[in-house]
């Protein structure tokens, strides 16, 4: 390998350790946000909840500061989800491979659990298991007033295509409103007994 080829090298090398650690700081700063509660997320219900004084700052950075927002907010729940699923999905394959050789062998030294634990971590391929968290989701901009809280704004968002929406609170809440108002006329549903 000529110089040129290891000094090329050596840069390739250093960019992916600068991406890593901007990588890895970009997820402490978000945890920090989620433990700070200025980030709030409904797994369930795939909603994410974002206190005024953090959307308004992230806001004023423009649309592109938005949408890097929350792409990082994504990634960062896309990171713990997978991170959970693996380990769930470790814990599980530990347990079937400890459970089958203590019915072999009977009695396992500790030291014999941990040579166990290591082997199945180490025999698992990456492309095994896994689910991608679902690349959409509702925001929801709130103001906290302490006992409790107005909505701002909502919105979603999808990282596939890193389309934004956002709507006022007070311009959903009508629509949502005036839908709620209006009879739905159509068909009557016909049942067995109309048969």
């Amino acid at each position: 390998m000529g110089l040129i080829q290891k000094i090329k090298d050596y840069r390739e090398k250093r960019k992916e350790e600068k991406r890593m650690n901007e990588l890895t700081d970009m997820f402490i700063r978000v945890s920090k946000l989620f433990e700070s509660r200025l980030l709030l997320f409904d797994a369930q219900k795939r909603r994410l909840f974002i206190h005024n004084t953090l959307a308004t700052v992230m806001l004023s950075k423009g649309e592109e500061g938005w949408r890097g927002f929350l792409n990082n907010v994504f990634l960062c729940l896309a990171y713990q989800q997978m991170y959970g699923h693996w380990e769930s999905y470790f814990k599980e394959q530990e347990q079937k491979a400890l459970k089958k050789a203590w019915h072999e062998n009977g009695e396992l030294s500790m030291a014999d659990v941990e040579r166990i634990k290591r082997a199945v971590r180490s025999g698992i391929k990456r492309d095994e298991e896994g689910r991608m968290l679902p690349m959409e989701f509702e925001y929801i901009i709130i103001y906290d007033r302490g006992d409790s809280a107005d909505i701002i704004a909502v919105g979603d968002y999808n990282a596939e295509t890193e389309e934004i929406n956002i709507e006022p609170w007070d311009e959903v809440k009508h629509i949502v409103e005036e839908f709620n108002k209006k009879p739905v006329y159509g068909e009557k549903i016909r049942t067995a007994a109309d048969a």
